[in-house]
C-alpha cells in the first residue's frame, strides 16, 4: 500500500506477512494467542528525481496539456508502472513527429508511493495548473498503475464530458475502446486526486 500520508503519518502501523507464514498468523489470530511485534523503522535521505520534458506548442496562448506518470513504487514494480512509462515514451515521440497546437509538458514524477511528492514537487513549480482550465489550469493526461498488464482494464476518467468523448473517441479509432468509462461524478484516488 501506499504511504498516502508519508508527510504525516498516523496510526498504527501495518504489518505485512508472506504467504509462507500467512497460515500460522491467521490460526493464531483465530485462537486469540499472544503474539508481539516489534516495528523498527529508519529514514535515509534519498535522492529522487522528476524527468521533465517541455514541447512548445503553436499557439501558447492555449491552456498546456500536461502528460505524466509515476515512475517509481515500493519495488521494481514493472508490471505497475512500466505500461505508463511506455505509454509516456510513444505519447512523448507522437508529439515530437507532430508538434501540438499549445504546450505539452511531459512528466514522469518520483515518490508516487510516498505521498506524491514528485507531484507535489511538479506542481509547486507550476501553480495553479492543478485547477481547471476554465479558471487557469491545464489540461492533465495521467499514466495509472498497471495500464498494458494482464488481465487490467482500459479506463478513462474525467469531469469534462468533452475530455471524456474525445478520449473514448480517439481510444475507438485507435482500436482499442476503454473498458470503462467512470462517471463523472466519481472522487478519485492516488494522484489522480491531486490533479
Amino acid at each position: 500500500m501506499n504511504a498516502e500520508r508519508f508527510r504525516d503519518p498516523y496510526g498504527a502501523p501495518a504489518i505485512h506477512v508472506s504467504n509462507e507464514a500467512r497460515d500460522a498468523v491467521l490460526a493464531a489470530a483465530a485462537r486469540r494467542a499472544p503474539a508481539r511485534l516489534v516495528a523498527t523503522s529508519r529514514r535515509t535521505r534519498a535522492h529522487a528525481r522528476n524527468v521533465v520534458v517541455k514541447i512548445s506548442g503553436q499557439d501558447r496562448a492555449r491552456p498546456p496539456v500536461v502528460v505524466m506518470t509515476p515512475r517509481s513504487s515500493w519495488w521494481q514494480s514493472t508490471a505497475e508502472r512500466g505500461g505508463g512509462l511506455v505509454c509516456w515514451l510513444e505519447s512523448l515521440c507522437a508529439l515530437i513527429a507532430a508538434p501540438p497546437g499549445c504546450d505539452v509538458v511531459f512528466s514522469v514524477n518520483s515518490g508516487h508511493e510516498l505521498g506524491h511528492l514528485g507531484l507535489d514537487d511538479f506542481m509547486t513549480r507550476r501553480p495553479g495548473w492543478e485547477r481547471p482550465v476554465a479558471k487557469g489550469g491545464a489540461v492533465w493526461v495521467h499514466y495509472g498503475a498497471n495500464i498494458g498488464a494482464v488481465g487490467g482494464e482500459l479506463s478513462i476518467q474525467s469531469t469534462s464530458d468533452e475530455l471524456r468523448a474525445l478520449a473514448a473517441a480517439e481510444l475507438a479509432r485507435a482500436g482499442q475502446p476503454p473498458d470503462h468509462t467512470a462517471p463523472k461524478t466519481l472522487v478519485p484516488t492516488g494522484e489522480t486526486s491531486d490533479i
